[in-house]
């Protein structure tokens, strides 16, 4: 009896949860499902179906080929690749079919080849032009080389041949479709990185799936350059509609201070309808940095893996403050080729902690004591007014450290003025004489590595500010209602409810939230309302 002969198949399932299915597999399959719910199926050989846990594609009898390379070039698409050469997914346009400005696009596609496209091999480009994102004013050019094709878009004839009778269902794949992918043991073929057809046709559309970033460190600039943050899809038709809303962004959206902040960006914007993720506190997202190494400056490998489960309504709800502030948004800066964007190295510190579940304030105080003389500059320079709209927001600190650097506030207005006075009865420089007052006192809690040097630091520089003895201080002498942990309300005065600040155990917080009230208030603005107060006082 002959055999029948193998034919070639008509259709692909591609599940969330086939074996081999990685987190950035599944993504992939979520950035396909989102395409496909985009596309048109009236203009194809074929047909597909998108449900929760997996996507079906058919297609005509020998047309495989035809139907892939469709699938793939409109899928991917690039607009104009001859002429304006930027990426333009059609899961990343709007409802009504608009697609995100070319600003924000070529962005994205910039943060694409340091993650996706970062070999040269992996896409094309074309000779260098000038695009005008201001056509009105003929302002702000930005000098660029159009995408003419990229690999993810060429893969219909290794699919289809895999797919046929002589097939093997399985593909060779490299650091193009997975980052990091490398081939251990060049010539070992056992070495390789291989996966099924399916597996490979949501790597395809890994780079619709994920999101890329520019990240602009002020602390690791080389080992952080570019994130690529992989969320936890596991509802196909959820995350393509998700998709599509997220497509409403603008360029300074792709540039993060760190890998926290962008995956804390995607967990906020999944967070509203999302609870997959919270139900078994399983990852929410995968964040991964590229970046240079010293023993491969040529290329970008992955320097940092890090998971975040959901974060919880106070992590997001501070993280949603962080990004709203105007001194924390990425600021576009005109330089000698063009413009470029910097970020805060405030917002950076905060995101990392927020990420990691310590406080804000302690990461910020460590990046100020370990930065270098410009960074500290900086702080001083540029970052009261974020610091300061921290502090103030009701849920950034508990009751009892915010009245801790309230009496530190309140100490620095009173020597403000208490210099001016001297100041201006010898004739001296009254703003350099209370700089040189505050950097003695920052030395001071710098070099406390105790409770007990603490201490004098405090007392020191509480009595410094005070005219006549510490007590002066109206915020210590203040009677405060403070909620036990048993529900109880009870009236205590400033002094009894910092001193536990001042224990063995909480010391180290205490010069945090010292320093944090130093570095808040700049010197001139220390003293606003402070003048009233002391009248009143005395």
């Amino acid at each position: 009896m002959a055999k029948k002969k193998a034919t070639m198949p008509t259709s692909l399932k591609i599940g969330l949860y086939d074996p081999g299915m990685t987190p950035l597999h599944r993504a992939g399959l979520g950035g396909l499902a989102a395409s496909l719910l985009s596309l048109k199926v009236s203009d194809y050989p074929g047909q597909w179906d998108v449900q929760e846990t997996y996507v079906e594609l058919t297609w005509e009898e020998g047309k495989a080929n035809e139907f892939f390379e469709k699938l793939l070039s409109e899928g991917l698409a690039i607009q104009d690749p001859k002429s304006i050469g930027i990426i333009d997914f059609p899961a990343f346009k709007n409802r009504l079919g608009h697609s995100a400005s070319y600003e924000a696009r070529l962005a994205y596609q910039d943060a694409l080849m340091g993650t996706f496209l970062q070999h040269g091999k992996s896409r094309t480009l074309g000779s260098e032009k000038v695009l005008v994102l201001d056509p009105e004013a003929q302002k702000r050019q930005r000098s660029y080389r159009p995408m003419e094709s990229f690999k993810h878009q060429q893969q219909a004839k290794d699919i289809v041949g895999a797919l046929s009778p002589k097939g093997t269902n399985d593909i060779r794949i490299a650091g193009w479709a997975y980052p990091g992918a490398v081939e251990k043991h060049p010539g070992k073929s056992w070495s390789r990185m291989e996966v099924s057809v399916g597996a490979f046709v949501a790597l395809c559309f890994a780079p619709v799936g994920t999101f890329s970033f520019k990240v602009v460190s002020n602390i690791d600039r080389k080992r952080r350059a570019y994130a690529l943050v992989v969320p936890v899809v596991s509802d196909l038709k959820r995350f393509g509609r998700f998709r599509r809303r997220f497509a409403k962004f603008d360029a300074s959206q792709m540039y993060v201070s760190s890998a926290s902040d962008a995956g804390l960006m995607i967990a906020a914007a999944m967070h509203s309808g999302f609870e997959f993720a919270s139900r078994q506190r399983q990852e929410f997202l995968q964040v991964m940095t590229l970046g240079t190494q010293p023993w491969a400056s040529q290329q970008k490998t992955r320097t940092k893996v890090m998971y975040i489960n959901e974060p919880d309504e106070r992590t997001l709800s501070l993280y949603r403050f962080v990004m709203g502030l105007a001194q924390f948004q990425p600021k576009k800066i005109q330089g000698k080729n063009g413009y470029f964007y910097a970020i805060s190295p405030v917002r950076e510190a905060i995101t990392e902690a927020l990420a990691e579940g310590v406080p804000w304030y302690e990461s910020v105080i460590d990046t100020y004591t370990s930065a270098d003389s410009e960074l500290r500059n900086r702080f001083h320079q540029y970052e009261q007014g974020g610091l300061s709209a921290m502090i103030e927001y009701p849920e950034s600190l508990s009751q009892r450290e915010k009245l801790f650097v309230e009496v530190c506030h309140k100490a620095m207005g009173q020597l403000y003025w208490s210099v001016r006075e001297r100041g201006e009865a010898q004739g001296t420089n009254v703003d350099r004489k209370l700089e040189v007052e505050l950097t003695k006192i920052r030395s001071s809690l710098l070099r406390a590595k105790n409770e007990d040097t603490l201490r004098d630091a405090l007392v020191d520089f509480w009595a410094k500010a005070s005219r006549d003895k510490v007590q002066q201080n109206s915020v210590l002498g203040r009677t405060i209602k403070v909620q036990n942990k048993s529900g109880e309300v009870l009236e205590m005065s400033g002094w009894e409810v910092i001193l536990p600040m001042l224990e063995d155990q909480n010391w180290k917080k205490a010069r945090q939230l010292a320093l944090i009230a130093l570095l808040s208030r700049s010197t001139r603005s220390s003293s606003d309302g402070d003048e009233e107060d002391l009248s009143e006082e005395e």
